[in-house]
């Protein structure tokens, strides 16, 4: 698998006496003419690529750096573009700590959890596809259980009872085109006096 070829991590140098910091390098260029005065920089956020042997720079970072970011000002420790290093895996309270070494100088890699998975590949390290593919079991298990529990227990609408219905209001307006006028069902009629002394 091409993907697992190289893995990237962050570098985190170790103090190399008082002149620099944790997670400072030297960036020495020769053709500074200040160069007296080492140039500090953290390279803590920067993210390097590594093969199983070889420091890989991005177009960027050999820009940038060329070949004069040091580990160590005084000895080797030269991290640049097609450098050779060696990985150290050492235990720290339950977890696996990796540590690049250059000309003896060592730098720890901080690294993501893809990228811890992928350095145990690049280093030849097997991958126990046994455990993988128990843990994809249960995730699917899981998953499926948890649709089918929204599913089951999906609400159903209630059909509306007689109560929630309309009542039928008196003090509505009325509809239009209705006749609204009182009509009663008796017929009115008049009673007239006939006159009978006229002849």
């Amino acid at each position: 698998m091409a993907i697992f070829n190289t893995f990237k991590a962050s570098i985190e140098t170790q103090v190399q006496g008082d002149l620099i910091k944790k997670g400072e390098a030297f960036n020495f260029n020769p053709n500074n003419p200040w160069a007296a005065e080492f140039i500090i920089q953290n390279i803590t956020s920067e993210i390097f690529e590594f093969s199983k042997e070889d420091v890989i720079f991005s177009t960027a970072q050999i820009k940038k750096y060329k070949d004069y970011l040091k580990l160590n000002p005084f000895a080797g420790g030269l991290l640049a573009d097609g450098v050779k290093y060696k990985l150290d895996r050492t235990h720290k309270k339950g977890e696996i700590v990796y540590i690049i070494d250059i000309d003896g100088d060592k730098a720890q890699l901080k690294l993501d959890w893809l990228n811890k998975q992928k350095i145990e590949w690049v280093h030849g390290r097997k991958i126990n596809w046994t455990k993988w593919q128990v843990a994809a079991a249960f995730t699917a298990a899981a998953v499926a259980a948890t649709v089918g529990y929204f599913i089951y227990n999906k609400p159903i609408p209630k059909q509306p009872t007689e109560e929630a219905l309309p009542k039928n209001n008196t003090n509505q307006l009325p509809a239009r085109g209705v006749d609204t006028t009182k009509k009663s069902d008796k017929i009115k009629t008049l009673k007239v006096a006939l006159d009978t002394t006229r002849h």
